[in-house]
């Protein structure tokens, strides 16, 4: 059996960090080519994890800032016992973490083609921000993370699905936010959140599905507003918000069903005021919500079909702006605590 010499230059500095228990910093920036002095095979990586060979696994962590990673990080399956912290470097190949459990895992600002962690097991938080970016599909489909899941400002570019979370189970908040751009349909379909989900600022670019949220549980608000940017359809049919739903300022652009709301639960108010913008229909049927829902300063394109709407204290009806021909307004069996 061939044994594997790591003996490059920045292999050899994270092998005596990790026996010092420190961080290994190869470059403040992410390298845009590999070089003698910054590469790292993924092999190396995965050894230290495991601690396979004559590689001990670093008590604090694993943390390499601004390598060019070689090879394909392939983790599937594996229980890591510390966390992994990959700040600012450039991975060749896919990452594996498929049926992987591990403390938390760091990726601010590291970029690579795609990201495999289906039914992932994180015991901390997620964090895939601060100018991350994939090439290709992230998949998080029943995944568990006990902490956060934060992508705010990250760059998700697959154009099909860019971003696929059917089933997550999330312990505490999920961040969107903050330059979050996806080219493709983010998928939030069944997914449990205790903490908030909070998109504000968040762009949401694919034409046809552009977040989807149906039969989503969420503990605390969720927030689609303040810059926030829908191309196509925004769904939360079936959803459970046990906060409120603010979609102040927030773009729903597209043309058909902009935000679709059928049999949706709001434990708290729904706000859709100012400067929310949508050009297509949205849609309330047999929405039940616990406090206020306001339309405030909004502009509407086509209308509001709320039939069998349930709004148990006032609805706010007041300087909608309509553009095009005209809006339909369908209140048909609705019923508000007060009309204003």
């Amino acid at each position: 059996m061939q044994i594997e010499i790591y003996d490059k230059p920045a292999e050899r500095k994270l092998i005596a960090a990790c026996r010092k228990g420190r961080a290994t910093k190869i470059s403040r920036e992410r390298p845009e080519k590999g070089s003698a002095d910054n590469t790292i095979r993924a092999g190396l990586i995965r050894a230290l994890l495991l601690g396979t060979g004559d590689c001990t696994p670093p008590v604090r962590g694993l943390q390499i800032r601004g390598a060019w990673i070689t090879g394909k990080l392939d983790l599937a399956g594996e229980a890591l016992p510390v966390p992994l912290g990959l700040v600012s470097c450039t991975l060749e190949e896919d990452v594996m973490l498929r049926d992987c459990t591990l403390p938390a895992l760091y990726m601010p600002g590291t970029h690579l083609p795609k990201l495999d962690a289906h039914r992932l097991h994180c015991n901390g938080s997620l964090h895939l921000q601060d100018g991350f970016q994939a090439t290709g599909l992230v998949d998080l489909s029943s995944a568990e993370i006990t902490g956060q899941l934060s992508c705010a400002g990250g760059k998700f570019l697959a154009e099909d699905k860019a971003l696929n979370c059917i089933g997550i189970s999330v312990g505490a908040d999920v961040f969107l936010r903050e330059g979050f751009t996806a080219k493709g349909e983010v998928n939030l379909l069944g997914a449990k959140i205790d903490g908030q989900l909070d998109c504000t600022g968040g762009k949401f670019l694919a034409e046809d599905k552009a977040l989807n949220c149906n039969a989503i549980s969420v503990g605390a608000d969720v927030f689609l507003g303040k810059g926030f940017e829908a191309h196509g359809k925004v769904n939360l049919v079936g959803a459970k918000i046990d906060g409120q739903l603010a979609c102040n300022g927030g773009k729903f652009l597209a043309e058909d069903m902009a935000l679709n709301c059928i049999a949706i639960s709001v434990g708290a108010d729904v706000f859709l005021r100012e400067g929310f913008e949508a050009r297509g229909t949205i849609a309330l049927n047999r929405a039940v919500i616990a406090g206020n829902l306001g339309l405030l300063g909004a502009t509407l394109t086509k209308g509001l079909d709320a039939q069998g709407m349930r709004v148990r204290a006032r609805f706010f009806w007041r300087n909608v702006n309509v553009t095009g021909d005209g809006i339909t307004v369908d209140l048909i069996d609705a019923h508000v605590g007060t009309l204003v």
